[in-house]
């Protein structure tokens, strides 16, 4: 009966999923305004599981709270020498942006557990009639993988549906180490059987396992936008408490590595760029929420 039930559930979505994505040809494929809907008023479910404190907001999708905090930020110039010597075909230059290593301290905030998935961005789109600036498009096949071709304009419009917003790198980085703090976000050695990497093709959410905040896929599977602008020197002045980033620039900040990267870049230090208006089958998104 179980199996009967969960077959029943995933027919009902893929045919929602396609009468939406027939919603969206409609207007015979001509380009409209796009405009971010505003945070949408819901009160979240709340509840314990596991030690953790997990709740629910209108897009279904959980998200974990991330405890207040204080950690070391970024890469020491000592762990850079470090890296070059355990991983010999590593370069000096792939660590630009990361230095100086410098205290942060970060007030609590939920976190989605996982990656927005297609099936999850589907219903965003159902409910407030959003058009995709990206070239997302909908595949009954994909419904439990990360959506992706997303611009940061779109990630921060779900993030705003939902109440919420997108990471900054500060709470990203803090969030992906674990309350352990590791160079990656399952552990210090790396281990490939662990993570969505150097391969040629993306695995569902949730198909490794999490890390200590409870957190899937902050290594590997997809690229993810965060809030901030980029500036390659802002460590060296960035302020000491729940830091922004700069207030202007050209990229935003993405992190995590992807399916289709080695594992250099899953390193939970890493910092890379997208232009914002990047749309790519290796860059996706999660959102954080306040707390009270």
């Amino acid at each position: 009966m179980l199996l009967v039930g969960s077959v029943i559930k995933r027919m009902g979505l893929c045919i929602a999923v396609l009468v939406l994505s027939l919603l969206l040809t409609a207007n015979g494929g001509q380009k409209q305004e796009t405009p971010i809907p505003p945070p949408q008023e819901f009160k979240p479910i709340e509840y314990s599981r596991d030690g953790r404190l997990y709740r629910k907001g209108i897009d279904g999708k959980e998200m974990v709270l991330i405890p207040a905090g204080t950690f070391m930020m970024g890469t020491s110039a000592e762990e850079i020498e470090a890296y070059l010597k355990e991983y010999g075909d590593w370069k000096k230059g792939w660590f630009l942006g990361e230095e100086p290593k410098h205290q942060v301290a970060l007030k609590s905030f939920w976190m989605d557990v996982s990656e927005i998935t297609n099936a999850e961005f589907a219903k965003f789109i159902e409910a407030t009639g959003y058009k995709p600036d990206g070239d997302w498009i909908l595949d009954l096949r994909k419904v439990d993988l990360p959506a992706v071709y997303m611009t940061w304009d779109d990630a921060q419009a779900y993030c705003r549906w939902i109440g919420g917003r997108l990471p900054t790198e500060a709470e990203w980085e803090y969030a992906a180490g674990g309350p352990e703090r590791y160079r990656w976000s399952l552990g210090n050695t790396f281990d490939p059987a662990l993570y969505s990497f150097n391969r040629g093709y993306l695995d569902p959410v949730g198909r490794y396992g999490a890390n200590g905040y409870g957190l899937y896929d902050m290594s590997g599977s997809v690229w993810e936008w965060v809030g901030d602008w980029y500036d390659r020197d802002y460590y060296r002045g960035s302020p000491q408490e729940n830091p922004t980033g700069p207030e202007s620039g050209v990229y935003r900040v993405i992190r995590g590595g992807a399916w289709d990267t080695g594992f250099f870049y899953l390193r939970t230090g890493s910092r890379s760029v997208g232009v914002p208006a990047n749309r790519l089958t290796t860059l996706g998104f999660r959102c954080v929420g306040e707390t009270r």
